[in-house]
């Protein structure tokens, strides 16, 4: 797997992301409110607390963005890791409601930064990853 992204959105992407860090907490809160709001049913599949889930979530984010250019080299930790959340009751819908969590939860915290372009290459990013979970773990 090659770089799918175009270098403007990987651009976009790593900037954002670096906006996002100082604030972290806040979108950590954030995210995993509304997808819980969204998607009430999921919330058992997580069995520790926001504050130690967090820090796991923010980890994932990072790797992926700073390999953003080498996605190709992270396959076998992205499938690996989709394999283990097979095990811990995830479903391949569930992917869809993480995605939509994760953007609104962007909105929120860029703000006005959260440009057009900006929400394009998160989704673009997203929805790539996504699919290599689903393959990964499902088929």
């Amino acid at each position: 797997m090659e770089a799918v992204l175009s270098v403007d959105h990987r651009a976009l992407i790593k900037s954002s992301f670096d906006q996002l860090m100082p604030i972290s907490n806040t979108f950590v809160h954030l995210f995993y409110n509304r997808l819980f709001e969204c998607r009430p049913d999921i919330r058992p599949l997580f069995t520790t607390s926001i504050e130690d889930q967090g820090p796991k979530l923010i980890y994932m984010l990072a790797m992926l963005v700073r390999g953003i250019d080498r996605l190709h080299d992270l396959a076998p930790t992205i499938e690996a890791l989709s394999k283990r959340h097979v095990e811990y009751g995830v479903k391949p819908e569930d992917y869809q409601s993480v995605g939509v969590a994760l953007i609104w939860t962007l909105d929120e915290v860029l703000g006005d930064d959260f440009t057009a372009e900006v929400k394009a290459a998160w989704i673009e990013m997203y929805n790539t990853l996504a699919e290599i979970c689903i393959n990964a773990a499902y088929n």
